[in-house]
């Protein structure tokens, strides 16, 4: 058989540059970064398309977002969050940032891991509704990403399930944050001053899930991703929220009318059929001022002693891991097929929805007494321990910090998110046995109501 020149040689195979490689791709291939072949369109975010990438030397796969300059904040932001060396889990990587193509009309492209489904794909492949285990798995999961985001200074501000994707592969079971062209620097990094309290501010992020203060036009901090988390989980193990499919055509009344809902409606009522540690949570999140600094620690640990009440094991079997007929999970089988990365290629046909809301047919419930994460492995535990030493050394180094910025009077802070240029939504358009639930409760009625600003 003869050989490409070039390719192999006698030895056997010799390595090719990547401009080698680049001068044999057809003349209609795009190379980002003389390094990154691009795909197929996987999808769109806040500000810009998503497509797939392949780096040309090695063949792994990377997600390319191609946007506006939005892009260059979000490619800073994810930098910051892996320093020295040290990858912050549930965060992806950036492998490339840059421009292509002249100053004035090239566009700003970002190279970074590729992930797989978001939490509303596979939302929608189980039925409309998680069971109350994969709710309460994933609200730990996601409680701890939005503490380590913040312990680096940054706000999301745009909290929703198409946000969190799972990982791929040995990262399956890992919920990843994406998406961070509306975050927002609320504290200086080194002193940690806070940003000053505002209002008549535009509503930031998507109306469906955002805080009664953003809705009211206040300066959003650590509290409004709190509660924005609280709605995802509720919609996610509800299967909807009150204010969704409102009769309003014109998309500002459509704004009105969901803060209108929000405001009106008893937490309990907006968590209704939940356990109570749900509308507790809210209650919290309501309640905390402008600055203050959440107890992410305790609200997790609020969410995991419900799963040790309702006899759950924590060993990351998801819904989507365990539909009848379908024998991998859904992120193993997405990274394995050659034609697709998206969930598209799954057919629904797989899905077993019980009805009911809080477990499935293959989630059962077991005793309390054999609540374990018995299928966790070592590097699950090892994650997990370093896990809770970054949230202790961040707990620390805040509090130290905190109380230095409380004796300056004046600051110089740069808001490096310019606010006119993100308005609305992108697209246009318990108890724990008694214990940890009423300590929840008590905390969240001694604090004033989030809606007095302050």
């Amino acid at each position: 058989m003869s050989q490409a020149p070039g390719l192999h040689g006698a030895a056997g195979p010799t390595k090719m540059s990547p401009s080698e490689i680049i001068s044999k791709l057809p003349p209609d291939s795009i190379v980002i970064g003389e390094k990154f072949l691009v795909g197929r369109t996987l999808g769109e975010g806040s500000f810009g398309q998503i497509q797939l990438g392949t780096n040309i030397e090695t063949g792994d796969y990377e997600k390319q977002d191609i946007k506006n300059p939005q892009l260059a904040h979000e490619a800073k932001l994810l930098r910051s969050l892996h320093q020295n060396n040290h990858h912050l889990k549930g965060f992806p990587q950036v492998y490339w940032s840059g421009q292509e193509g002249n100053r004035d009309k090239g566009l700003q492209i970002m190279v970074i891991d590729l992930l797989g489904p978001s939490l509303e794909d596979l939302f929608k492949f189980c039925g409309g509704r998680f069971s109350l285990k994969t709710v309460l798995m994933i609200a730990h999961q996601m409680l701890g990403t939005i503490a380590r985001l913040h312990a680096k200074n940054f706000v999301h501000r745009d909290i929703k399930p198409e946000n969190f994707l799972m990982g791929l592969g040995k990262k399956s079971h890992i919920v990843h944050m994406i998406d961070f062209g509306l975050a927002k620097r609320y504290r200086d990094g080194k002193t940690h001053q806070h940003i000053p309290y505002k209002e008549n501010k535009n509503l930031t992020g998507t109306a469906r899930y955002a805080s009664v203060n953003a809705h009211l036009g206040i300066e959003q901090s650590r509290r409004d991703d709190l509660e924005s988390i609280g709605y995802v989980l509720v919609y996610l193990a509800n299967g909807s929220l009150a204010w969704q499919n409102l009769n309003v055509q014109v998309m500002q009344e459509k704004y009105q009318k969901i803060m209108e809902s929000k405001l009106a409606l008893p937490i309990e009522q907006i968590a209704v059929g939940l356990p109570a540690e749900f509308s507790n949570y809210l209650h919290y999140c309501r309640s905390l001022r402008f600055e203050d600094k959440p107890d992410y620690p305790y609200l997790r640990q609020v969410f995991v002693d419900l799963m040790q009440k309702e006899g759950y094991d924590y060993d990351y079997v998801f819904d989507w891991t365990i539909v009848d007929k379908l024998e991998k999970p859904i992120a193993t089988t997405i990274e394995r097929n050659k034609n697709s990365y998206q969930p598209s290629m799954i057919v629904a046909e797989g899905a077993s929805n019980d009805g009911n809301q809080y477990q499935n047919q293959n989630n059962a419930k077991v005793p309390p007494s054999q609540f374990k994460a018995k299928n966790k492995s070592e590097s699950d535990e090892e994650e997990e321990e370093e896990d809770e030493q970054e949230e202790s050394d961040s707990s620390e180094e805040e509090e130290a910090k905190d109380k230095e910025s409380k004796d300056k009077t004046k600051m110089s802070f740069e808001n490096e998110n310019d606010e006119t240029k993100v308005e609305f939504d992108a697209k246009k358009s318990g108890s724990s046995s008694g214990n940890s639930n009423e300590k929840l409760k008590a905390q969240a009625n001694g604090k004033s109501s989030a809606r007095n600003g302050r």
